[in-house]
């Protein structure tokens, strides 16, 4: 009924089936909704009037309305102008209590209408506007049976699955003067309200608040589905892929339409509802995620109840009943391993990645069919168009649902990708070459330190000067052996002593035994330490210091590579001044069997995460117990390791709550353990096979060692410096008697039998003609 009306507008009121004030103007609709609770109706709508018909003299809806005393009064605004205003919640605690005082400080209330500021900047078409393009025959058919059902329908559903949530009202022509559409909007939730114009298509929806903190619900009465499914190709992150949905529609079909777009088939959470052939009987249909497309019908309301408990969401991953899921990855020892038969076929994925995606399959019920990106772009780059190839690019476009090798977690591909819970973390290393081994004549001195080689040295002389001392000493007091008076043949004491070689020369005084005894406990010490280390120097190679931290790496000049330009960005970014700078250096390769020779060169520093490392220097540069590489003693970059996901993918939860599971138990390093036995045994076979069925190891002896030529080339090498030195000196002592003794030595023989020559003259040397 018409209350009143000025000359800009009217005011109209329905009582029943739920109270609206309507407020028509010449750019738009205002409609008032109040709860059944709500009191002085005509009162409150006059007053509203008035302040409406005062704003519009100086602009249309740019006013604001105060409520002074009134309690129990909800307000919300309804909009059919060009764009939809916001419907906020309708009961008391949503008005907005604003506390204030005016300058004679007198206490007011103002209850500022929710909404009102937007629905003045949305209120832009005019009434005739919108008549042109929203009005026409109403195309809904349904019976007032099945319209009431439908209300209650709505209202129950909301009462029992989203109680608590905010709601998104998404309505287009056909209920916009439905009383479905007041059943919900006089629902106590927050609200949202949206109207879709059918010349606008898509562009209506794009004004929705698609993300909230709180749970939220999408109510849409909608009678063509069209501008929805062509939302759901456009805009991927205007959406809310958590979201509850509740969609009314006219057909299944257009149902399965929705539900086969790239929204649609990321959504979990959708009930469609669909009236069935008896009056006032209404489907109720979910989406089928993976294992089938479209939708299927999980209950009906029959006019005031379900037919069977109400479940519109059910979980959709748990059991994805045996459908095929599309893995991208590619061969990337250790974390993926291919077995191939002789014509090169993939008989067999194994690995650690290949066992984390084959538990979660078999926890979830689903297969794996495993494709590759094309050859060379591996996990992927960005383009410079802004797209991705690869593995990232493969799952951007859709072609794959999860992708596994050995994948770091970055932020540059996180805004493509969405990542699993990481299940392996690894640091960045570098790995060199192995320094050669040092020759086999220096074991005679490896087994002590050059400082301690010296010390043994001054030591040595010392204990023989001070057996020199003592015994002379004691000699004063009572005899003792001549053997040990002489400095020189202390010197010889001292040497056989360190050597553990016993002496013909005994001490007789008690001072010099008590010395000589602590000085053979020394040396017995001494000599088990150096021949016990000596053993160890003689049969395991030594190899001498190389490169082992960033600054010396930094300080050697040399080159740093890798397998495409990832570790670039890792070095540029670090906070080391050292790598940073070693980014310069960078060198990015599209295969290994190209930088590993220059590694092994030692021209090249090769980067790359420590357990992909170990790996290959096990199974590609270790033979007989030695390796050729090695890695760096100092590391940088730690990365967690996951898997990717298609944005926005509904797999990701339960995906993460399995790998969780995995972690938990340690079964992630225990199948790292059995990939590495696995591939060995692989390779040994290979081995065999192209050495005609002879193994190419040495055979195995319990772990001993024979000692050959190589092992013992220090005492030949010790040997043959020693007999030289006595040749020298043997030739020295021979010109020295010439020189001193030369007149007796030419002398006839009959003349030196006739003389004695006193033993003394000689110095020691005892001449017998």
């Amino acid at each position: 009924m018409t209350i009143c009306s000025g000359p800009l507008g009217q005011l109209n009121i329905i009582w029943w089936p739920v109270p609206v004030i309507t407020l028509t103007g010449p750019k738009g609709q205002l409609s008032m909704f109040f709860t059944p609770y709500a009191a002085h109706y005509t009162l409150t709508a006059f007053l509203t009037f008035l302040v409406f018909e005062i704003k519009f003299l100086s602009d249309i809806f740019n006013f604001e309305i105060k409520f002074h005393q009134f309690v129990g009064i909800n307000i919300n605004i309804l909009s059919t102008s060009h764009s939809p205003a916001v419907l906020q919640k309708e009961n008391v605690s949503s008005t907005q209590y604003n506390h204030h005082y005016d300058d004679d400080h007198h206490h007011h209330h103002r209850y500022e209408t929710r909404g009102l500021h937007r629905f003045r900047r949305q209120a832009t078409s005019s009434v005739e506007a919108a008549a042109a393009g929203d009005a026409g025959s109403n195309s809904n058919s349904l019976s007032t049976v099945d319209v009431a059902s439908l209300g209650r329908l709505l209202t129950t559903f909301v009462n029992r699955v989203m109680p608590s949530c905010v709601l998104a009202i998404i309505y287009d022509q056909s209920f916009a003067d439905s009383p479905v559409l007041n059943e919900v909007m006089n629902l106590p939730n927050t609200k949202q309200l949206v109207y879709v114009r059918p010349s606008n298509s898509s562009s209506d929806l794009s004004v929705v608040l698609w993300a909230s903190r709180e749970c939220r619900g999408y109510i849409m009465l909608l009678e063509n589905l069209e501008p929805l499914v062509q939302f759901g190709k456009v805009l991927p992150d205007q959406w809310d892929y958590q979201g509850k949905y509740v969609i009314v529609s006219p057909s299944v079909s257009q149902l399965d339409e929705f539900c086969v777009t790239d929204k649609g088939r990321k959504t979990e959470q959708i009930a469609g509802i669909v009236k069935a052939k008896s009056d006032g009987v209404w489907s109720i249909y979910m989406n089928i995620l993976y294992w089938r497309t479209g939708m299927m019908r999980n209950n009906v309301w029959r006019r005031n109840n379900f037919t069977q408990p109400l479940d519109p969401y059910p979980d959709k991953i748990s059991n994805l009943r045996g459908a095929t899921l599309t893995a991208i990855t590619f061969e990337w020892e250790p974390s993926v391993l291919y077995l191939k038969d002789k014509q090169g076929n993939i008989i067999k994925h194994y690995g650690i990645d290949i066992e984390v995606m084959n538990a979660i399959s078999k926890t979830l019920n689903f297969k794996l069919d495993f494709q590759e990106p094309p050859p060379g772009e591996l996990w992927g780059s960005n383009l410079d168009d802004g797209s991705w190839n690869g593995m990232v690019g493969k799952l951007a476009s859709n072609e794959g649902d999860m992708g596994a090798a050995n994948l770091f977690l970055t932020l540059k591909r996180n805004g493509v990708v969405d990542y699993s819970q990481p299940y392996d973390a690894e640091v960045s290393c570098f790995m060199a070459r192995t320094m050669p081994p040092e020759p086999k004549w220096k074991a005679l001195m490896l087994p002590f330190a050059m400082e301690t080689w010296g010390v043994l040295f001054i030591f040595g002389i010392f204990m023989g000067a001070l057996l020199c001392f003592l015994a002379n000493a004691s000699n004063q007091c009572g005899g003792e052996d001549p053997g040990i008076l002489s400095l020189e043949a202390c010197m010889l004491y001292s040497v056989s002593v360190h050597m553990r070689e016993s002496h013909h020369v005994v001490p007789i005084r008690v001072t010099t035994q008590l010395f000589i005894l602590f000085f053979w406990f020394y040396a017995v010490i001494l000599t088990t330490a150096y021949c016990s280390n000596l053993t160890a120097f003689l049969t395991i190679e030594s190899k001498p210091d190389g490169i082992e931290t960033v600054q010396q790496l930094h300080a050697a000049g040399l080159e740093v590579s890798s397998l495409g330009p990832f570790f670039k960005g890792a070095l540029s970014s670090a906070v080391d001044p050292y790598l940073k700078e070693l980014a310069d250096r960078f060198v990015p390769y599209d295969s290994l069997g190209v930088v590993f020779p220059r590694v092994l060169a030692g021209d090249s520093f090769y980067l790359h995460n420590r357990q992909f490392l170990e790996y290959i220097i096990t199974t590609e540069f270790t033979n007989g117990g030695s390796t050729s590489m090695r890695i760096m003693k100092e590391c940088f970059a730690p990365y967690n390791i996951a898997m990717a996901l298609q944005r926005n993918s509904p797999l990701k939860r339960k995906f993460d709550k399995v790998i969780l599971w995995m972690i938990e138990s340690g079964l992630v390093r225990r199948w790292f353990l059995e990939s590495l036995r696995a591939d060995k045994q692989v390779k040994q076979q290979e081995k065999k096979e192209n050495s005609d069925g002879k193994s190419e190891d040495a055979e195995d002896d319990g772990g001993l060692v024979s000692l050959g030529l190589d092992h013992m080339q220090g005492a030949f090498f010790l040997l043959v410096i020693m007999l030289v030195m006595s040749i020298l000196v043997f030739f020295l002592e021979l010109c020295f008697f010439r020189i001193r003794f030369g007149s007796y030595a030419r002398r006839p023989s009959g003349d030196v039998k006739k003389r004695v020559i006193n033993i003394s003259d000689f110095d020691g040397y005892t001449y017998n003609p």
